[in-house]
């Protein structure tokens, strides 16, 4: 009898244990499925340098140059893990999320570093661990990568790492005479940014201009508070202009009647209306018992011819108060609509002058970014 096992008998027994088999493969692979599933994209940047090799030195042989390469690559690749490297690197990284309006790092929960800090050191540490830096084989290339859950971010530390790494590269390496030129260039450079700002403040300081925005909103609210007062004289003056024309129709009125409202804020004129009130309804109480020729009804009346002829008096002196305080209100309206003329002319007058101090800021920023590239 053969103790081999035919295909079949195989099978079989692979049959007989399915659920057991099924069982196994479920428990490896819902696992490793979930997860997969669960774990946070990760992202790769990666960018490549070209670095200059120096001439080789063949007077020690072969392998003397060959170690001299894998010193030379070695240095290339400190200087891109080097702190000021990295130290920009992260400048340029904590400026772009805050541009974000990120405040706090998503991994630790903590404010962002700033420079100078314990935590900016700790920060310098993490990137240099994290950059990932290796010469390309047989060829004069570095390889620069980051991994990130975040693409831009990637991104963004792989072109500074690279960008920065050849600024300090060629800071590092630069001929000595060129130091002399660079020199010349920045007492240059330097020389025609301070002309420029000086003819910056001058023409600021000839105009009366700080910025066109500044200028434009300080000159919108100056016009703004006076339009408000500009509506509120003339509220007032159509409200005196009632007035007015209420105390004229009282002194033009023959028939004895009384002023209104308009006298309420002058005691004296209250005081004589309503004494002419109560001497009235005291010779209306005497003509119900006497007769108008009776003494005493001719005595209210003589009181009540009195005290109109008073109250008269004192309305038209009130008539001369308010025309004064009229005309007064008009010369202070007229006041600031000129005022309010003169304002709005020179907003017009400051889009030619800001055209000249966006030139002149144009030049500035210019010339100052052409000195901050000379200094590095």
């Amino acid at each position: 009898m053969s103790n081999s096992l035919t295909l079949r008998e195989i099978f079989q027994a692979l049959f007989w244990q399915k659920r057991l088999i099924v069982l196994a493969f479920l428990a490896i692979f819902i696992p490793v499925a979930v997860k997969t599933m669960l774990e946070p994209k990760v992202y790769t940047a990666t960018a490549k340098v070209l670095y200059k090799r120096s001439a080789p030195n063949l007077t020690f042989g072969s392998n003397f140059v060959r170690t001299s390469q894998e010193e030379e690559i070695n240095s290339e690749l400190e200087i891109i893990r080097s702190t000021p490297v990295m130290e920009r690197v992260l400048e340029r990284l904590i400026a772009w999320k805050k541009a974000r309006g990120q405040i706090v790092d998503r991994e630790t929960g903590k404010p962002l570093p700033e420079p100078g800090t314990v935590a900016w050191s700790k920060a310098i540490v993490k990137l240099q661990k994290a950059i990932k830096v290796k010469p390309l084989e047989g060829s004069n290339v570095i390889a620069i990568s980051y991994d990130c859950e975040d693409p831009e971010e990637a991104a963004l530390v792989v072109g500074a790492a690279a960008e920065e790494y050849i600024r300090y590269h060629v800071r590092v390496h630069r001929p000595r005479q060129a130091d002399a030129f660079f020199a010349e260039r920045i007492q240059e450079t330097k020389a025609r940014l301070d002309s420029l700002e000086e003819a910056l403040v001058a023409f600021q300081k000839e105009h009366g201009i700080i910025s066109y925005d500044q200028q434009q909103s300080m000159a919108l609210d100056r016009i703004g508070t006076f339009d408000q007062r500009l509506s509120e004289i003339k509220t007032r003056i159509i409200a005196q202009q009632s007035r007015l024309a209420q105390l004229r129709s009282f002194l033009k009125d023959s028939t004895g009647a009384l002023p209104g409202r308009e006298v309420a804020d002058y005691p004296l004129v209250m005081q004589l209306r309503q004494r002419l009130v109560d001497l009235r309804l005291r010779r209306a109480d005497l003509l119900r018992r006497y007769k108008p020729t009776y003494s005493e009804v001719k005595l209210v009346e003589k009181e009540i011819q009195q005290t109109q002829e008073e109250l008269r008096d004192q309305v038209a002196e009130l008539v001369q108060l308010e025309e004064g305080s009229l005309r007064a209100l008009q010369a202070e309206a007229r006041a600031l609509q000129t005022t309010l003329s003169y304002l709005g002319a020179k907003i017009k007058e400051l889009p030619d002058k800001e055209r000249v101090i966006a030139g002149l800021q144009l030049a500035i920023d210019e010339t100052r970014r052409i000195y901050s590239l000379l200094m590095q």
